[in-house]
């Protein structure tokens, strides 16, 4: 029988090594508030030192999340959250892959001139004109490449009638995505 119940269970904590079946056991069974590790090891600066099983890993930042809200619930988000269970799959199944290195990966690649092609037609651009579009991985991103091109359409254009290219003007609603005004004010 224990007489210092709180005492018992703290050394059993503080004296389980990650390697020890008790450990082992705790960890498996889900009990990640019972762990040393859950306590501080992820609210540091650097790599904690000692291993955390995945399960664990997994539920401390799973709950951490939960204190972000619900994005189906966000009302004043620039996009929607929701999709369809089928287009989930496909992300899923499709993580791993290097975006980067577009050699390894031709059907991905593919598909990509086929998503530009459509949002060319969509954006009327004209049928004897080669569509030239990116993947990006957000808005603020796509924002930030689509600023620069406008920009550089607007030089060209400025330079062919001769006229100055050192200060372009860009006019935007106060109901557009924050990112166009951050192009604005720090894209050179």
């Amino acid at each position: 029988m224990l007489t210092q119940p709180e005492k018992s269970i703290e050394e059993l904590i503080n004296s389980a090594s990650p390697s020890s079946t008790r450990s082992r056991r705790i960890q498996q069974n889900g009990l990640t508030y019972s762990t040393r590790a859950s306590l501080d090891s992820l609210q540091g600066t650097q790599f904690p030192q000692e291993v955390l099983s995945p399960n664990i890993a997994y539920q401390l930042i799973h709950d951490q999340l939960q204190f972000d809200g619900n994005p189906q619930m966000n009302g004043a988000t620039f996009l929607t959250t929701w999709m369809e269970k089928e287009a989930r799959d496909l992300i899923n199944e499709n993580l791993a892959i290097n975006f980067a290195d577009q050699d390894e990966y031709p059907a991905t690649l593919k598909l990509h001139g086929r998503c530009v092609r459509y949002l060319s037609h969509l954006w009327k651009i004209p049928a004897d004109k080669e569509a030239v579009g990116t993947a990006v991985c957000g808005s603020s991103e796509g924002i930030m490449l689509g600023g620069l091109a406008m920009k550089w359409r607007w030089r060209e254009r400025r330079q062919a009638e001769g006229k100055d290219t050192k200060r372009p003007n860009i006019v935007f609603g106060a109901n557009s995505q924050v990112a166009l005004e951050k192009f604005a004010r720090y894209f050179d």
